[in-house]
C-alpha cells in the first residue's frame, strides 16, 4: 500500500507561499467567436476555424506552441501571456500580471487588435458578451483531446445532464464568455479579507457589469443570463453557510474545497488505466484514499492542483486571488473591470471599509439578493436601496482609491481614467450594459442582432 505524504499541511504551506508584497493585477478575457455578420458558430477544425486562427498566430505574431494533441494546437505563449482554449475551442487571453493597469490595458489591446486583424482573414469576428446570443449550446463545437482532462470533463457533464443533475452544465462550459481578475495576498489575514469581500460583493459586481441579456436569439428574460446559467451549472460551487459566517482562513477554504467532489486524476499504471474516479469527497479522497488496482492511491501535489481548477466557484483561491464573475464586454469597456477591482481591493481604506460592511450582511439575505439580480439586475433591492445605488457607492470608492494610490501614465493619467466607460452607463444610462443592449434591441433595432454584433465586436 503506498500513502502520499501529501496533507492539509502541505496545502496550508502552498498558500502560504503565495503571500506576496507585491500588488500585481492579472487578466483573463474570454469572448464569443462568430461568422459575422449572421453569426454562425465556427468550429475549432477547418480552414477557416479557430485552429487556422492559432497557426496564423504562431506563423506571424511570435505565439510558442507550448500544448498540442497531435497537429492541433491546445495552448500558446508569447512572454509570460497565454493564450489558452475555451470547451469549444474558442481562444482567450491569459494576459501577464503587472503592477500598473496601464501595462494591463496595453497588452490587452494589442491582443484585441491583432485577434481582430488575424481573425477576419478567415472570416471570425470575436464578439465581447457574456453569452452566445444566438447558436444554442447543441450547435457549438467541443474540443476534445484524446482521453485528457478536457474529455474527462465532456463526460462528467454528460453524466450529470443525463441523470437530471444539471440541464445547465453544458450551456454553462459551452456558451458562457467572462473576465477574470487576479490579485495578490500579503497575509492570511489579507487573504482572508480580500476573498471574503469578493465574495459577497460577487453579485453587485455581476450586475454593474452584467452583459448577457440573449440565448438562442431572443431576449432570454434575464439580464444577466451567464450568471444564472452559472448558478444552476455550478451550484454546487455556490458559498455556503460555514463559509460566508467564517473569517475566510487557510483552514477555512480547505474545508471548503475539501467538502467538493474529486472528479477525476491521472495516473500511469501496468492496466493502463490513466484515469481514477475516486466517488467521493477530496477531503475523504485526502484521509482514506481509494482503491487503484491492487493498491490504494492517495492524493498527490498534482491531484490537488487538478481539483482546485475544478472548483468552479465565484472566487478561486489558490496562489493569487481570481475572482470569476464578470460577463465579456466590448473591448472599450473591458478595461474598466480590473480598475474596478484595483481600486476597491488595493487601497486599504476602502478594503477595511469594505470587510467592515460585509460582515453586517446575513447569509439569508445575501442569498436573497444573488437569485434576484440575475434577472432584475441593478433593479434589485438589497438591505432597502436598489444595487444600482451600492454600485455607485462602490465605483465612487474604487475611483477615489486608485487616485490615492496613484500610479500615471506618461500623459499624467492615473488609472481611475479606466472606470469611465462603465461609468458612464451607471451614472449617466442608470443603467448596466446589458439594460442598455436590450432597449436598444427592442427599440432602435427592431430586434435586429447585427448592431449587437457591431457594438459587442472586437
Amino acid at each position: 500500500m503506498s500513502h502520499s505524504k501529501f496533507t492539509r499541511k502541505n496545502i496550508i504551506e502552498y498558500f502560504k507561499a503565495g503571500e506576496s508584497k507585491n500588488q500585481w493585477i492579472g487578466l483573463e478575457v474570454e469572448k464569443i467567436g462568430i461568422r459575422f455578420p449572421a453569426g454562425d458558430p465556427v468550429l475549432y477544425k477547418g480552414k477557416n476555424g479557430f485552429l487556422a486562427i492559432l497557426g496564423k498566430m504562431y506563423e506571424e505574431l511570435g505565439w510558442k506552441i507550448t500544448k498540442k494533441n497531435g497537429s492541433y494546437i491546445h495552448q500558446m505563449k508569447r512572454g509570460n501571456a497565454i493564450l489558452d482554449l475555451e470547451s469549444d475551442g474558442r481562444i482567450e487571453l491569459a494576459g501577464t500580471p503587472h503592477l500598473s493597469l496601464h501595462d494591463v490595458v496595453r497588452e490587452f489591446k494589442i491582443h484585441q487588435h491583432e485577434m481582430s486583424e488575424i481573425s477576419d482573414v478567415f472570416g471570425v469576428s470575436w464578439l465581447g458578451i457574456g453569452y452566445n446570443p444566438i447558436a444554442s449550446s447543441q450547435k457549438l463545437d467541443i474540443l476534445t483531446d484524446n482521453g485528457g482532462r478536457r474529455d474527462q470533463l465532456i463526460i462528467y457533464r454528460k453524466e450529470r445532464s443525463e441523470k437530471g443533475k444539471n440541464i445547465y452544465s453544458e450551456d454553462w462550459s459551452k456558451g458562457t464568455a467572462g473576465i477574470h481578475v487576479s490579485l495578490d495576498y500579503q497575509s492570511e489575514e489579507d487573504f482572508g479579507k480580500k476573498s471574503k469581500i469578493l465574495f459577497l460583493l460577487a453579485p453587485i459586481m455581476q450586475a454593474i457589469f452584467a452583459n448577457s441579456p440573449f440565448k438562442d436569439g431572443q431576449f432570454s428574460k434575464k439580464v444577466n443570463y451567464r450568471m444564472f446559467v452559472t448558478q444552476k451549472g455550478m451550484d454546487e460551487y455556490s458559498l455556503t453557510k460555514k463559509l460566508f459566517y467564517s473569517k475566510f482562513t487557510y483552514e477555512n477554504w480547505i474545508d471548503f474545497v475539501c467538502e467538493k467532489p474529486a472528479l477525476f486524476f491521472e495516473r500511469n499504471s501496468i492496466d493502463e488505466k490513466k484515469w481514477i474516479y475516486p466517488q467521493k469527497t477530496f477531503g475523504d479522497f485526502l484521509e482514506t484514499g481509494v482503491e487503484h488496482g491492487d493498491d490504494v492511491t492517495f492524493p498527490n501535489e498534482n491531484d490537488f492542483h487538478m481539483h482546485m481548477k475544478s472548483i468552479w466557484a465565484d472566487v478561486r483561491m489558490r496562489n493569487t486571488l481570481e475572482i470569476r464573475v464578470f460577463d465579456s464586454l466590448p473591448p472599450s469597456i473591458v478595461p474598466s473591470v480590473p480598475a474596478f477591482v484595483k481600486g476597491l481591493l488595493y487601497d486599504k481604506k476602502n478594503l477595511e471599509k469594505l470587510y467592515e460592511m460585509v460582515n453586517n450582511w446575513s447569509f439569508e439575505e445575501f442569498e436573497e439578493m444573488k437569485k434576484e439580480i440575475p434577472q432584475n439586475g441593478l433593479n434589485t433591492i438589497f438591505r432597502g436601496e436598489k444595487v444600482l445605488d451600492f454600485a455607485k457607492q462602490l465605483l465612487n470608492m474604487s475611483e477615489n482609491g486608485l487616485q490615492r494610490n496613484r500610479i500615471v501614465d506618461v500623459h499624467g493619467n492615473d488609472e481611475s481614467v479606466y472606470l469611465k466607460p462603465i461609468k458612464k452607463f451607471i451614472f449617466i444610462e442608470n443603467c448596466s450594459p446589458s439594460h442598455w443592449l436590450i432597449k436598444k434591441w427592442k427599440g432602435d433595432w427592431g430586434g435586429n442582432f447585427f448592431p449587437v454584433f457591431e457594438w459587442c465586436k472586437y
